[in-house]
């Protein structure tokens, strides 16, 4: 390449010897200086290693794993609503009045705040125990039934949500979105003609009730439109 090079340069040279001719040839080989030294230099197998040497010497922090570790970074975040969240752990961790009954309103708003803190499983145990009581001694808080029904589909206790959803509809006092969640729990369970009984049964409660969203057989507004269902 670079004898043929020579050879042009010496036939452009022997057919204009101007000073144009001796210009251009002085920017093309500027040019291809330029380009020469603009192409990568390609890296050894040895420089490769000592990149990969490199990077696994810096150190690493891995996130947090636990629930205690998030929420470590929450309290240190200045942006975070510390007094809430204080709030939040006192109500998660509040035990029984010594020589009182736990009633099943301190159960349900214990696990309430447990699943605003991501326990799981303390707001399960604590919305089974709150279900429990209210079926013992009562009144009826239909908040309880729909709490307990989620957290058993959720931690994949389709059969149990099922049941807790179930009971809930055959009560004349009722919140139409059991029969979403109904509905959702059979599907999940692979029941489709469950699930499609449920859907046809929403509709039919949705179509009772009035433009406001009040049946007269059901005093509780709903928000929610029958396309939930659909």
């Amino acid at each position: 390449m670079a004898k043929n090079f020579s050879q042009c340069l010496k036939l452009i040279l022997r057919v204009n010897s101007n000073n144009y001719c001796l210009i251009f040839v002085s920017g093309l080989m500027i040019t291809i200086c330029m380009l020469v030294a603009c192409v990568e230099k390609k890296m050894s197998l040895q420089e490769a290693k000592q990149v990969a040497i490199s990077f696994s010497d810096q150190s690493y922090t891995p996130p947090p794993r636990r629930i205690n570790d998030i929420l470590s970074i929450l309290r240190q975040s200045s942006s975070y609503d510390q007094k809430a969240l204080q709030e939040l752990l006192a109500q998660a961790d509040a035990v029984p009045e010594a020589g009182k009954h736990p009633t099943a309103s301190f159960y349900k708003n214990r696990g309430l705040a447990a699943v605003e803190l991501g326990r799981v499983s303390q707001g399960l145990r604590d919305f089974r125990e709150a279900y429990r009581l209210m079926q013992a001694t009562g009144p009826r808080d239909m908040r309880i039934e729909i709490e307990l029904g989620i957290h058993e589909a959720q931690c994949g206790n389709l059969k149990r949500a099922i049941t807790v959803f179930e009971e809930h509809l055959k009560q004349p006092q009722k919140i139409g979105m059991a029969y979403w969640y109904l509905l959702r729990a059979y599907a999940r369970l692979g029941d489709f003609n469950n699930a499609e009984d449920v859907r046809k049964r929403g509709i039919a409660y949705y179509n009772s009730m009035d433009r406001w969203g009040a049946s007269p057989k059901n005093p509780f507004t709903i928000m929610k439109k029958k396309c939930w269902l659909t």
